[in-house]
């Protein structure tokens, strides 16, 4: 009884969650599960029945996107798991009922940054410690950070090893990591731009703060 008590708890927490991001107009990211590809939306309603997001599946994806066997919806620090959504118009919605496990996206707070932002990694090439790469942070952790790109390179795949990243923000060095890239998302925003998403885990053995 106590787990259901508390998993009820969390639900409660997190549609008050959503109403606020609906509020405030925030973007939230749609994950069909097994598909390397997340869409950026919004919330437009938050009722006790469903959560209506903006339908940004762009037409010729939606046969590939729809085939998923469930979905996730990243809202600040946690994921919220969906077996289904119905399209309605321009809305999509998901059952509230339908909500499966939702759980924290990652054990440390994390820091989200947009593109008015000046955050960047300094990252060295893996074949060659003489150069370096800029990529735009999307968000960053203790534990970890996602940056942006517009090409999906292929020496940033996943279990690829990155020796040195160095956080900066503002032009100001915040820290310095190694860690290892554990996944790479397709990413399309709300008005359709496509980018590369890369998250990499950081190899606390080696961070090093400045």
């Amino acid at each position: 009884m106590q787990v259901n008590s508390d998993h009820n708890a969390l639900k409660m927490e997190i549609l008050q969650a959503l109403r606020n991001a609906a509020e405030r107009q925030e973007s939230v990211i749609l994950s069909p599960k097994e598909k390397p590809i997340s869409l950026f939306s919004r919330i437009e309603s938050v009722s006790e029945e469903y959560v209506a997001i903006q339908n940004s599946i762009p037409p010729i994806m939606a046969p590939y996107i729809m085939g998923a066997p469930a979905f996730q919806i990243l809202l600040g620090s946690y994921w919220i798991g969906c077996e289904k959504f119905r399209v309605h118009g321009k809305e999509l919605r998901l059952p509230v009922v339908d909500f499966g496990c939702v759980e924290m996206a990652r054990a440390s707070e994390r820091v989200c940054f947009s593109e008015n932002e000046d955050a960047r990694v300094r990252i060295a090439h893996p074949f060659d410690s003489g150069a370096h790469l800029w990529r735009r942070v999307y968000d960053f952790s203790d534990g970890g950070m996602s940056f942006r790109s517009r090409l999906n390179t292929p020496f940033m795949q996943p279990g690829r090893v990155l020796p040195s990243l160095e956080f900066v923000v503002g032009g100001e060095t915040r820290s310095q990591h190694s860690g290892q890239v554990v996944y790479v998302r397709h990413i399309i925003d709300i008005s359709g731009d496509e980018s590369f998403q890369v998250g990499v885990r950081f190899d606390s053995s080696e961070k090093q703060k400045v």
